[in-house]
């Protein structure tokens, strides 16, 4: 149990960082992303943190979080972490936003909270 609330926290402060990025780099669009170029590095390595962490926590909560066990996440993942020349800003962008949700931001909080 230790180990999720842990992954949690730290996919919480993962997110937060990626919305720093974006905020920072003034990122409001898949275009602006593909060219800011540390932007897009640190934001495809935050998703592929985030996609290592969420292959640890445990299938309830995978349940509550359904955006953190989706094909879409794994692909770009994948995409990010062996292929990069193939990376779809327009995807990465989009899957910023979701992420980035206060709803979301919610769900990992209830995660968190004693049972």
């Amino acid at each position: 149990m230790a180990t999720n609330a842990k992954c949690v926290t730290k996919i919480k402060i993962y997110i937060t960082d990626m919305q720093t990025i974006l905020t920072t780099y003034e990122i409001s669009s898949s275009d602006k992303l593909r060219n800011a170029l540390a932007a897009k590095y640190a934001i495809t390595q935050l998703i592929t943190n985030i996609y290592e962490l969420s292959r640890q926590l445990q299938a309830t909560t995978l349940d509550k979080l359904p955006q953190f066990n989706s094909p879409v996440l794994r692909k770009t993942r994948q995409i990010a972490s062996h292929d990069y020349e193939a990376v779809d800003f327009r995807s990465i962008y989009n899957l910023c936003t979701q992420l980035i949700n206060p709803v979301v931001q919610d769900e990992l909080e209830r995660c968190l909270l004693p049972k």
